[in-house]
């Protein structure tokens, strides 16, 4: 169905479990991929070898980012009627927005949504019931969460609406 580029961040034991406890009761994608950032949103007008070929060069040179989750907020869906508890970072929010609009600034333009706003973000939950998703917000915001973390690499992955299919990881300078 279409190519994904995404960041599987590097987290504590501890924080990669609280992280999945929640996703495990709330995340509808919890058995199809692990906690992650998107930074590429799925395209399928792109043969592999030209997707994989596009986000190596656009990441030639990229460094690592550190980051800091420590704020959770209500999200609704462009496509859907579902809501999402989207886990946003306090730091490093920058240089994820940078690095998502360098991978969107050639072959990819035609493919940015510049009518939705990047929030990069680990996904916790999603429901079409606002309430509920409004709660677990509130519950983890008035939590000290406080999820420290550093983005080291970019995988290429395949998902085909039902499995995802990991292809190629990228290392990002550290």
């Amino acid at each position: 169905m279409a190519y994904f580029a995404v960041a599987y961040p590097e987290l504590t034991d501890n924080d990669w479990q609280w992280l999945q406890e929640i996703r495990r009761q709330n995340d509808s994608l919890y058995n199809v991929i692990a906690p992650h950032l998107t930074l590429v949103f799925g395209i399928s007008e792109f043969v592999k070898e030209d997707f994989i070929v596009e986000v190596k060069r656009q990441l030639a040179g990229a460094r690592s980012i550190t980051f800091c989750f420590k704020c959770c907020t209500v999200n609704k869906d462009a496509f859907s009627e579902k809501y999402y508890a989207f886990l946003v970072p306090d730091e490093g929010l920058n240089n994820l927005i940078k690095l998502h609009d360098k991978l969107y600034s050639d072959k990819f333009i035609q493919h940015h949504r510049k009518d939705i706003e990047y929030i990069p973000h680990i996904s916790l939950a999603d429901s079409q019931d606002k309430l509920l998703i409004k709660q677990l917000v509130d519950r983890v915001n008035n939590s000290t969460v406080e999820i420290n973390g550093k983005v080291t690499s970019v995988d290429i992955v395949y998902y085909d609406g039902s499995s995802l299919t990991n292809i190629e990881k990228i290392k990002l300078i550290d």
